[in-house]
């Protein structure tokens, strides 16, 4: 831990930022060294990737809709009013944070501490925030561009144990050949059966099924030989009664944020354990990222350039919830 604590992680930061901004932008950042206070009420949009290996975190960059167009038309090459539709806007800060995340990591690995980045995803909305769970080490960190600013947030960890460098011998296991809902089916039921006492069954969820209202998602991401993350979307009275199980309390009674997030985090970290422990099994070593927590009433995560998707409802006949995963295989170079 403490040598985690001793990276010069403003130094890395600045170097992948400014790389970023100076070749695929060909515009110029300055680091401030306050975080400026900036009004997101108009609409924000966020981009993160999360890293595991002998280091693990999550590095995401946040920035109002008005300064994702900018960057969006100058690394396109058009005008903001050019811009068709927000899926280029997305598919940009999923790219500029998978970037400025990779140059992050590329840092860590020459300091010793090996690890591998996972896919990216975008959150996008009005009324939101995403803390990451169960950290070392944060920080945060602001650039500008005229009246424009960037906020990045790097969450750290070190691992329990070195990540898998190499690929067991043989043919590895297809991404389309993984039975994900049996996968899903058994991580959830074993974790509500021995920590709620409670059996849930797991289905196909059509793609306009949704949480809907204030809700609260657990996330965490895989990397390795497999590429992935997997989000848990509750309601937040779904999420109260986890929160009140768990704990040992009364069910309907009334728990704190911090207390439900960290359930909540927890939640997708033994979920998301038990589906990396059958990942491996099946041939596609990986490890496991801290999880995050995405709370609110207005938005929408999206993982980007994934190889396969799966969304799945669960629950019982009072309370009901989302499972996505989005996986791909590691293109080594």
């Amino acid at each position: 831990m403490d040598a985690i604590k001793s990276l010069d992680i403003r130094s890395f930061i600045s170097s992948s930022v400014s790389e970023v901004f100076d070749t695929m932008l060909s515009m110029k950042v300055q680091p401030s060294e306050a975080v400026p206070a900036v009004d997101f009420t108009g609409g924000a949009i966020v981009g993160s990737v999360s890293f595991a290996g002998v280091v693990m975190g999550n590095v995401s960059l946040r920035l109002r809709n008005d300064f994702a167009r900018i960057l969006t038309a100058a690394m396109l090459g058009m005008e903001s009013e050019e811009i068709d539709g927000e899926e280029q806007v997305k598919d940009v800060i999923a790219e500029m944070s998978n970037m400025i995340g990779g140059g992050l990591k590329s840092r860590l690995c020459d300091s010793g501490f090996a690890c591998e980045l996972s896919i990216p995803s975008v959150t996008e909305g009005r009324e939101f925030r995403i803390e990451s769970m169960n950290w070392a080490r944060s920080e945060m960190f602001a650039f500008l561009h005229n009246e424009h600013a960037l906020i990045l947030d790097v969450y750290m960890k070190p691992s329990d144990k070195l990540l898998i460098e190499k690929v067991r011998e043989g043919i590895m296991t297809e991404i389309s050949s993984l039975d994900l809902k049996s996968f899903i089916s058994t991580a959830l039921s074993e974790m509500f059966e021995k920590m709620l006492s409670m059996k849930v069954m797991v289905a196909d969820a059509k793609p306009q099924t949704t949480v809907k209202g204030n809700r609260i998602v657990g996330s965490v991401s895989f990397a390795g030989e497999l590429l992935g993350s997997i989000c848990i979307y509750v309601s937040r009275e779904f999420a109260n009664f986890i929160t009140a199980a768990i704990l040992g309390m009364e069910p309907g009674t009334a728990q704190g944020d911090e207390e439900i997030y960290d359930v909540i985090g927890e939640v997708s970290n033994i979920v998301g354990g038990s589906l990396k422990s059958r990942f491996c099994d099946s041939g596609l070593p990986c490890e496991l990222s801290i999880p995050s927590i995405t709370s609110g009433s207005d938005f929408h995560i999206e993982s980007m350039n994934w190889a396969r998707c799966e969304r799945y409802i669960f629950g019982n006949k009072d309370h009901a919830g989302i499972v996505e995963v989005f996986i791909k295989k590691a293109v080594k170079t």
